[in-house]
């Protein structure tokens, strides 16, 4: 049990969790509580319900900005990307599995980013 974070593009607008088979699944964090939080705060509107969620190509740039100003100075970690206690969130330590999440993060936005096809892009987090 815990955190776990999906992107995902699906076929159809408006995707409910009935979707999910017909989706693809972009990117998967587990416990990445601090991109977790940045979700919930500039896409769900501080909602923190496991709901789905539609991401605009503009959100995820801004995610991957923010991911590589943390990544250049990590003392701006606390500030820009903070991570966030929850039963089974995992740890909230800025350490060296933090910034591997970032990094994971920055890079699989940056794949994602690239293509000239994106549609129908869903966050959802579930614990």
């Amino acid at each position: 049990m815990g955190l776990d974070m999906y992107l995902f593009e699906s076929e159809k607008e408006n995707a409910t969790f009935d979707d999910w088979e017909d989706s693809k699944e972009l990117i998967y964090w587990r416990k990445a509580n601090a991109i977790h939080r940045w979700f919930v705060i500039n896409v769900q509107d501080y909602k923190d319900d496991c709901e789905i969620y539609p991401v605009s190509k503009e959100k995820l740039e801004e995610l991957l900005y923010t991911c590589k100003e943390v990544l250049n100075d990590y003392t701006k970690a606390k500030e820009l990307l903070p991570t966030q206690e929850g039963f089974f969130f995992g740890s909230t330590l800025y350490d060296d599995d933090y910034f591997d999440d970032i990094i994971f993060t920055m890079n699989n936005l940056i794949k994602i980013l690239n293509r000239k096809d994106l549609e129908n892009l869903y966050y959802c987090s579930s614990w």
